[in-house]
C-alpha cells in the first residue's frame, strides 16, 4: 500500500517512512535506510525518520551514522527520552562511556521510569571504574524492575571489585 500511495504522491514522505518501517520489520536494512532517506528528504523536519534511519544504521554496526541520526532526532525533538537513550547506546558500544553516561542521565531526567537506562548508565559507570555509581544504578533499575536478573548480577560484579563479597554472592545467588 505504501508503494502505491508513492505511485500516487511522489512527494508523499510519510509513505517512504512507512514503508521503511515495514522494511526495517522484515530486516531488509539497506532498503529501509533508503526509504527514511527519502522520507528526510522530503520532511528534513521528522525526527522520527532521523531515529529510525539510525536504529537501522546501528543493526548494520555502523554506529558513527547512527549517533549522527540520533543527534539530529534529538536536536528536532529534545525531549524524546529513547532517542537519547538510543544515542547512548551506541556510544557505550563505540567505548565512549562519558557521553553515553551523559545521554543515560539526560534519558532518565525524561523519563525516570526508564529502567534500561540506569542498567546501561550502570554499565557505563562500571566500565569506566566507577563502582559505586554502578552499583547505586544498578540497584535503581532492581527497584524499578525487580526481576532484571541482568541487574542484580552485574551489580554482583561490581560489589564483587568493591571487596563486598557477601553482598556479591547475595546478588549471584538472586539473579
Amino acid at each position: 500500500e505504501n508503494a502505491q500511495a508513492i505511485d500516487l504522491d511522489p512527494k508523499n514522505a510519510l509513505a517512504y517512512y512507512s514503508r521503511g518501517l515495514a522494511y526495517y520489520k522484515q530486516a531488509n536494512l539497506d532498503r529501509a535506510i533508503a526509504d527514511y532517506a527519502k522520507a528526510i528528504e522530503l520532511d528534513p523536519k521528522n525526527a522520527n525518520a532521523y531515529y529510525s534511519r539510525g536504529i537501522a544504521y546501528y543493526k548494520q554496526a555502523n554506529l558513527d551514522r547512527a549517533v549522527s541520526d540520533y543527534t539530529k532526532a534529538i536536536e528536532l525533538d529534545p525531549k524524546d527520552a529513547i532517542a537519547y537513550y538510543s544515542r547512548g547506546i551506541a556510544y557505550y558500544d563505540k567505548g565512549n562511556f562519558e557521553p553515553a553516561i551523559a545521554d543515560f542521565t539526560k534519558a532518565i531526567d525524561l523519563d525516570p521510569k526508564n529502567t534500561n537506562a540506569y542498567y546501561s548508565r550502570g554499565l557505563a559507570y562500571f566500565r569506566t571504574g566507577d563502582f559505586n555509581q554502578a552499583i547505586a544504578d544498578y540497584t535503581k533499575a532492581i527497584e524499578l524492575d525487580p526481576k532484571n536478573a541482568r541487574a542484580y548480577t552485574d551489580r554482583g560484579v561490581a560489589f564483587h571489585y568493591e571487596g563486598n563479597f557477601d553482598q556479591a554472592i547475595a546478588d549471584f545467588n538472586k539473579a
